[in-house]
């Protein structure tokens, strides 16, 4: 799962004031494209553009002879988002239980 890097520390509950300044400390985005890594060491790769595609996707994998790198682009702040909001939905289940 490629977040563009330090997606675990948009978890935490700290001030991020400016995005260049969090991203910097914080996200570290990788200056490597990992699919082209992975070709350069004979490892075939697919990106997934969509959801959908992640069966067949996982089939491909799976069929491959040996390694294979799937690769699935998130957005990281748009996960933390829907990280909150599903953290919500649930404390507000168990309140009703």
């Amino acid at each position: 799962i490629d977040n563009g890097g330090g997606g675990i520390f948009q978890q935490l509950d700290i001030q991020q004031e400016g995005v260049e300044r969090f991203d910097q400390l914080f996200a570290m985005p990788q200056r490597v494209d990992p699919l082209a890594l992975a070709a350069a060491h004979g490892v075939p790769g697919r990106a997934l553009s969509c959801l959908e595609d992640l069966n067949d996707a996982l089939d491909w994998g799976l069929a491959q002879q040996g390694p294979a790198l799937l690769q699935a682009r998130t957005d990281r702040r748009g996960d933390a988002i829907l990280r909150q909001r599903l953290h919500t939905a649930a404390q507000n289940e168990a309140m009703t239980l």
